[in-house]
This record gives structure tokens, sequence and C-alpha cells, in this order.
């Protein structure tokens, strides 16, 4: 069989079979809704995480791998351009939030105002997600330089240098503004300015601290959630860096009660990455 093929049809038995448990979720019963007696133990926690984790994962990988295996370019084979990494950014992001919102709008009766989507005083709040966002910005670039300077201390400049920059997610972005053309990198850039952090903070702040929280409180909630949120990047030359990022976002959104803040410091943190990266690229 002809790899592209068995991809497709892997493809779609994953994506039957991912249906087939968000059906049975969602055919159970609600729990008790918000406002009743027993609405704090309807909160979701790790388990559904974990669930959420899986299921909205494992949507992302097969329609990406289907867009990279299948769909890249005539004959199957395989095929990543800066257009094929936008992609994914937005399936993958779309198919974890879309997940984790039907399954606690079905499971328990919330919605976005639950997961932190509040916009009531976004006026009060915008300014202050500017200011927070020049800050992390700058706590971000002082840990990437820290975590330079340790791993020079530990080998030394030249590889120190070569870690960096091939383990780092400036180098994925910085391919991905090559192979696009200007109008492509525009929309890259609202793309990773504006649609990602509305999307990571709906998923790792509003969801994910939030059921952290729940269990380990606050303290733990936000260490936990920064661990998960800078692992899943994939980057380990950015770790140290997107965990003070995750801290620090999860935290603001606990000192505000909305994700108002936090999008708009994520997004700014972003925003300002990605035309440092885009000036490089030429």
């Amino acid at each position: 069989m002809d790899h592209s093929v068995a991809v497709l049809v892997a493809a779609v038995v994953v994506t039957v079979c991912v249906a087939a448990v968000l059906l049975f979720v969602f055919t159970q019963q609600r729990q008790a809704p918000p406002g009743s007696p027993d609405a704090d133990e309807s909160t979701w926690g790790l388990g559904d995480l974990i669930v959420v984790a899986l299921v909205g994962g494992t949507l992302a990988v097969t329609i990406i791998g289907a867009d990279v295996f299948v769909w890249g370019k005539p004959g199957g084979a395989p095929e990543l351009t800066g257009w094929t990494l936008v992609r994914g950014l937005v399936v993958q992001n779309l198919a974890l939030v879309g997940t984790a919102l039907l399954w606690i709008r079905q499971r328990y009766g919330r919605g976005l105002r639950e997961l932190g989507w509040r916009l009531e005083n976004w006026r009060r709040e915008v300014p202050v997600g500017l200011v927070l966002g020049v800050l992390v910005f700058v706590g971000a670039d002082a840990v990437q330089r820290l975590t330079g300077l340790a791993l020079t201390r530990l080998t030394n400049p030249d590889l120190a240098s070569q870690l960096m920059e091939q383990f780092g997610i400036a180098r994925m972005v910085e391919g991905a503004f090559g192979f696009l053309p200007n109008g492509g990198r525009i929309v890259a850039v609202l793309v990773i300015a504006a649609f990602v952090p509305a999307c990571e903070e709906l998923l790792f702040r509003g969801f994910a601290y939030t059921a952290l929280k729940r269990r380990l409180g606050v303290t733990g909630g936000v260490v936990v959630s920064a661990l998960v949120f800078a692992a899943l990047h994939a980057s380990p030359a950015d770790f140290a860096a997107l965990f003070a990022v995750g801290a620090a976002l999860a935290w603001v959104y606990e000192w505000r009660g909305s994700l108002v803040a936090p999008i708009v410091a994520h997004g700014l943190n972003n925003l300002a990455s990605a035309v440092l990266l885009l000036l490089g690229s030429g």
C-alpha cells in the first residue's frame, strides 16, 4: 500500500475512534449546572484535562499528519513549508480548544465565560495586559540569555550557540518566514500574535490552570500549568523562558480573574518576538 494511502486510512480510523469517544461522552447526562448546590463539585479536574489532551491532541496530530503526508504535494511525498506550519498552528489550537470547550459544555454545562473569557472590563484589562506584556517579553528574554550563559558554562560557546539555535522555536518560525511571501508573513504574524495567544490562554490558563488549581492550589497550579505549557511547546532551548512566561500568565489570570490581560500580554510578547524574527529573516 502506498504510504500516502496508509496515512489517510490511519487518519480516518483515528478520527472515527475519537469521534466515537466524543459521542459517548456528549450523550452522557450533564452534571450539576452552575448555581446549583453541587456546582462546586461539577468543576472539571485532572481527569478531564487528560482526556481533552488525548482527544484534542489525537485530532490535531491526525489532521496535521494528513496535511503533511497526503496533501503536501502530488504523489504524497512529505512537504514542510511555511504554510504547512501556519496551518499546523491553527489546526492544533482549534482541535485542543474546541475539544476542551465541547467537553466542559457537555459534561458540566460550562462555557467560554468559565474558561476566563470575561470581557466586561476589557477597557481596564487591556492596558494592564500591555504593561505586563512588556514585562513578560523582557523577563523571558533575560531568562533566555541566562539559559544560553548556563549552557556556555556547561559546554562551550560554539556548542551552546548551536544548541540554542537548533532546539529553539525561533528556528522553526524563521524557517516558516523564509518560505512565505510577504502577504503570507503578515498572515503568519497575525496567527502568532493574535490567534495563538487567545487559544493558548483559553487552553493553558482557562482550562488547564483551573483544573490544576482545584487539585494543587494556586501555587501548585501556577507551577504545573507553566511546566505543561513549556513542555508542550517541544522546544528544549526555550523551556526555561517558556516556563517563566507560563507562570507569569497564570499568575496574571489568577490576579485579574479574566483572560483579557493574559491574552494581551501573551500577544504582545509573541508579536515582538515575531517581528524581530521577521526582520532578521529579511
